[in-house]
């Protein structure tokens, strides 16, 4: 018994710098959630079930731009930043975060021209809201400011300077809710005004995240040559690395990886909403988002530990280090594991309560949607590590599997439990991603115990 307390201190000890981070890393999460939940509240009340299901619609489509133009640089450019940032080599380090900003700014230009052109006949022809195009239009905006806050936030995250990181996130989302907070007080409700809103506040929280990191992290003289030299590719390419490189780890098969995986991820988080939008009405639209925003716990929670574990996955290069990291965040999954399944049993009773009696429906939906997190909190931190292992190679695959899983399961699902299908489908897709993605890491993990990886 002893020996059991004894190890689970030494866990504790080893790892508490990455829970401070952690910590400090969900202050804006926890933030998000509270301003989250009461703009759903406050939605919900201002324009029912149905006003909040197609502000949800709405939504999907800058959430999806957003997500797509990344196309895995992110990932990619925190994994060398964080490298180069350790190895104090700050010239690396802002060049792989121009080469993200230039990729993503050149990125969501291209997918929003194609939106343009493909949203009115979405609207018109699948989702048959036609009335609605102008705001789906209206919302691309939306996706650009986001882009121009994320490689700023890799800054932050690289130099492990989570404090002033979360400052700033905080103060964003403090911004977009006193949005909401001006619409509610002045009882201005209708969908128009709301999307309107929505994007100026996107545009300021933009502004702050850029005027706060150093001018050469997103532009530099160097670009100009690069364009003179090299032409216009020459500023797609990758920047140098050699400093951290190996035979394994190179940039750019690294992006092409992860460009792969982001794009089936992508499209697969707004599967469910797209499927729904063509097969079910706003009422149950609306059920969902509302039962959605009770996952909200779990979502911060995840989000800080991913925050706060790349850093440290990027810096973890030896068989050793990988190690002790894979052990000490599966004890903390384990534990998380079994305090959010009592969680996603117990909290979503209370959706009607909190949103009204026409949302007693969503209580199922809210618990089904917070077990599909059960699961991520589980498995989804110890796949992050598998990056470290060499894995990105075969995470593209696993999500493509993914994909195609949710998209049969809402085919077959939603005509016949609404939108509880959509949200069996998620777990469904958690599932089978979890179980492949853990079997393949047990598999390094045991090379790396034998010293044969």
């Amino acid at each position: 018994m002893n020996s059991l307390f004894n190890k689970i201190v030494s866990i504790f000890s080893s790892s508490r710098r990455g829970l401070i981070d952690t910590i400090v890393s969900s202050l804006p999460q926890i933030v998000g959630l509270a301003t989250g939940f009461f703009t759903t509240i406050l939605i919900a009340k201002g324009l029912g079930p149905e006003g909040l299901g197609v502000y949800g619609l709405i939504l999907t489509i800058p959430n999806f731009i957003t997500n797509i133009s990344d196309l895995g640089i992110g990932q990619t450019a925190l994994r060398y930043a964080a490298k180069t940032s350790a190895l104090h080599d700050q010239e690396s380090q802002f060049a792989v975060l121009r080469w993200a900003f230039r990729l993503r700014i050149m990125l969501i230009v291209l997918f929003s021209i194609i939106a343009i052109a493909v949203i009115p006949v979405i609207s018109s022809s699948i989702w048959h809201r036609s009335e609605l195009t102008y705001l789906f239009l209206l919302s691309l905006l939306i996706s650009f400011f986001n882009v121009l806050s994320a490689v700023p936030a890799i800054y932050f995250q690289s130099n492990n300077k989570f404090i002033i990181n979360s400052i700033i996130r905080t103060g964003q989302l403090l911004i977009s809710f006193s949005g909401i907070l001006i619409i509610a007080l002045t009882r201005k409700w209708n969908i128009q005004i709301l999307v309107f809103v929505t994007v100026c506040v996107s545009f300021i929280s933009s502004v702050v995240f850029i005027l706060s990191v150093p001018r050469k992290a997103l532009l530099s003289s160097n670009d100009f040559s690069l364009w003179n030299t090299l032409g216009f590719f020459g500023l797609l390419k990758p920047p140098c690395t050699t400093t951290v490189s190996n035979n394994r780890d190179n940039i750019g098969h690294f992006t092409l990886y992860m460009i792969v995986s982001s794009v089936v991820v992508s499209i697969t988080l707004q599967l469910d909403m797209w499927l729904m939008g063509a097969y079910l009405n706003n009422e149950q639209l609306g059920l969902y988002n509302a039962a959605g925003k009770f996952t909200l716990p779990l979502v911060v929670l995840l989000g800080a530990i991913n925050t706060a574990l790349w850093p440290r996955v990027s810096r973890a290069t030896t068989a050793e280090q990988i190690k002790k990291l894979m052990k000490s965040t599966l004890f903390f999954s384990i534990i998380l594991f079994v305090g959010s399944f009592l969680y996603s049993f117990f909290f979503p009773i209370f959706i009607p309560i909190i949103f009204g009696k026409r949302f007693t429906n969503g209580i199922i939906i809210g618990q089904i949607l917070s077990f599909r997190y059960c699961i991520a909190l589980l498995f989804i931190p110890i796949s992050v590590i598998g990056y470290s292992m060499d894995m990105a190679k075969n995470y593209w695959w696993i999500n493509i599997i993914q994909l195609f899983a949710v998209l049969i399961s809402d085919l077959i699902l939603l005509p016949i439990l609404g939108a509880k299908g959509a949200a069996i489908s998620l777990v469904i897709n958690e599932s089978i991603g979890s179980f492949l993605s853990a079997t393949l890491i047990y598999k390094k993990y045991k090379q790396l115990k034998s010293n044969a990886y």
